[in-house]
């Protein structure tokens, strides 16, 4: 007897210190309740959910990656996680990262907001295989987003056999608020990033979650993070994969070349000193977290700009600074081929602007408001140098129009316009020039496949404006609350997207060789890589996600009537508007002075590589 008990007690002791070394169930998530992981710093208790086709699979929601970023520790690096004692109850979301909404002026969310959450379809063994793993960094422009499971449901990703991780990162000024000294380098929200990937280097395996092949995915600001994240120093050798979706650091809204004007003119709102940095930072440091987030709204020019200028920013090393996050001009990393040359997904839907413009176009008064102000809105909404923005306007304007309209009467285009600057041109600007100097491979999409789901601000038109920003999400994560259920075509596009990504993020190919289609849909196609951009070839491939044209005139009422999905690949997106937006004197773009003679063909590869982006850059305009 004594021996049965003393059998018994030790294997409740191991199962809690090592409890994964008794799990060999596949849905151990329900055959073992409570399911409890020891990570680094604690032991953690978590729940469990279902899939979408029924498979049972753990969630740890409210993981703790780091210190609390509160009292003096805001504006600052985040500090390493303490440990703690019992067991840390992570069945719940945490609260969100504090935030305000720009049209609803609600503030939500909370300081203490460095919070991560992981969900794995199982627990192995170990010594078991371990599965993939995503990293997901959520959108929100950088001021706003949650990575909690309401908005980021990972339903049909638990089905593929991989591992989902979805951190919390500090938001507008919490995040993003720089000086361009040591009193603010900035960054605060990207190095939070950095946090929640050195975690899962050192927990993930926990998890079922194999370190070595993590990929890093985002949406929107999520998909810039991506970007960033190949070009920073801090993040070598914690992921090997990236997939940016609507996002890249070309995007207008993705950076700010001049953060302290930007940390003046919120303290000038907030009624804080800026005689010095170091009394500026003082006084935000002092003030309520929700009367910093509330003068946010003054931080808008107006309210459809997708920015408040608190975003990534180039930052200086130094004795106080000694992990800057990056500390080059971007484009120069780019074009000295600094970067992280891991395999890339990227793409967008192909009118993106979309939800942003929709109650501009319902409610009269707001139509009459950009008519009248269209001038001096139209910039603003473009997010123009102020130096050369009246020329851009009026190149704009003979491009896309007829002399007699106005570009603020033409919804059509004006849709068009907005989509072209501030997410489709990024998009093409970052795939140029990383082939170019040599990136390999990177796969490009375009999502045209309208379906009968969308994002709900479609509803205060009910027009066919195209496929808009977040229609494409809602194929890997489903929005709560959705008032249209999929249709059949809608199913399979699902299937589709969610088979294709996580194979990128298994074998680092969409369609590699021989891969297991279980849905059919997938036997003939090969995602080709976008090519090699020579002199003679400045095409770039891209994977279409379209549908089959049902009838020769659209519906302009919502996604009605409108054919089964189709996938082909194509050639250079949008080739002209781009070629187009390349000539424009914005700072993305890369002019060539120096090589004059690129059309006989004497830019060769003995000039440094700035010199064959240059020249590539000028042939592909001439």
């Amino acid at each position: 007897m004594k021996h049965v008990l003393l059998c018994s007690f030790l294997q409740i002791y191991l199962s809690f210190i090592f409890p994964l070394r008794f799990v060999e169930s596949y849905d151990s998530c329900c055959d073992f309740q409570p399911v409890k992981v020891l990570v680094n710093k604690g032991v953690i208790e978590g729940t469990y959910f279902y899939s979408k086709e029924g498979k049972c699979y753990c969630a740890f929601m409210g993981i703790p990656y780091a210190q609390p970023p509160v009292n003096h520790l805001r504006f600052k690096a985040p500090h390493k996680l303490l440990p703690w004692s019992g067991v840390l109850e992570a069945k719940h979301d945490a609260e969100d990262c504090i935030s305000i909404s720009p049209i609803s002026s609600r503030v939500s969310g909370s300081e203490d907001c460095l919070y991560l959450n992981v969900y794995t379809p199982q627990i192995k063994p170990y010594g078991g295989t371990l599965l993939d793993v995503m990293v997901w960094f959520h959108d929100g422009e950088f001021y706003r987003g949650s990575a909690g499971f309401k908005m980021n449901n990972p339903l049909y990703l638990m089905d593929q056999d991989i591992v989902v991780v979805a951190p919390n990162y500090r938001l507008g000024a919490f995040g993003f608020l720089s000086t361009g000294d040591d009193e603010a380098p900035g960054n605060y929200g990207m190095k939070d990033q950095v946090a929640a990937l050195r975690w899962v280097q050192d927990n993930i395996e926990a998890f079922g979650g194999n370190p070595k092949s993590v990929t890093i995915m985002g949406y929107g600001a999520g998909g810039a993070s991506v970007h960033y994240h190949m070009l920073s120093p801090l993040t070598v050798g914690l992921f090997h994969r990236a997939i940016s979706m609507e996002g890249t650091i070309f995007m207008p809204w993705a950076r700010n070349d001049n953060p302290l004007q930007t940390a003046q003119k919120q303290a000038h709102i907030l009624g804080c000193s800026t005689e010095s940095t170091a009394s500026l930072v003082t006084c935000m440091r002092m003030l309520p977290a929700d009367v910093i987030v509330k003068s946010m709204i003054k931080m808008f020019d107006i309210w459809l700009v997708p920015s408040t200028g608190f975003t990534p920013v180039v930052e200086h090393g130094s004795r106080y600074n000694p992990e800057p996050f990056i500390s080059d001009d971007p484009l120069d990393l780019i074009v000295n081929g600094s970067y992280q040359n891991v395999p890339w997904l990227m793409g967008s839907t192909n009118n993106g602007i979309s939800d942003y413009m929709p109650s501009f176009f319902t409610f009269k008064v707001l139509r009459m408001l950009l008519k009248s102000h269209c001038p001096k809105i139209l910039p603003k909404l473009l997010m123009l140098p102020s130096s050369v923005k009246n020329d851009i306007v009026q190149r704009i304007k003979h491009y896309y129009l007829t002399d007699s309209e106005d570009l603020c009467d033409n919804d059509g285009k004006l849709l068009e316009v907005l989509s072209h600057r501030h997410l489709i041109h990024g998009l093409h600007k970052a795939a140029l020039l990383h082939s170019v100097t040599g990136h390999w491979p990177i796969y490009k999409y375009n999502f045209a496949y309208k379906g009968r789901i969308f994002v709900p601000e479609r509803l205060t038109t009910l027009k066919n404006n195209g496929v808009e920003h977040g229609d494409d999400l809602m194929y890997l994560f489903p929005l709560e609350g959705n008032v249209l259920s999929m249709s059949q075509n809608d199913e399979e596009v699902q299937k589709v997207v969610i088979t294709l990504w996580t194979n990128f993020m298994k074998y680092s190919n969409p369609t590699p060789p021989k891969f297991n289609d279980s849905s059919g849909l997938l036997q003939d196609l090969l995602w080709e890589p976008i090519g090699e951009i020579t002199k003679d070839n400045v095409h770039l491939r891209y994977l279409n996600i379209g549908q089959v044209e049902t009838s020769s005139v659209s519906s302009q009422f919502l996604n009605l009537f409108l054919g089964p999905f189709r996938l082909q690949m194509a050639l250079s997106h949008f080739n002209e508007q781009m070629q187009f937006w390349d000539s424009l004197p914005l700072r993305e773009n890369v002019q060539c002075d120096v090589c004059v003679k690129v059309k006989s063909g004497t830019c060769t590869k003995k000039f440094h590589i700035t010199f064959i982006v240059l020249c590539l850059s000028a042939l592909y305009l001439s």
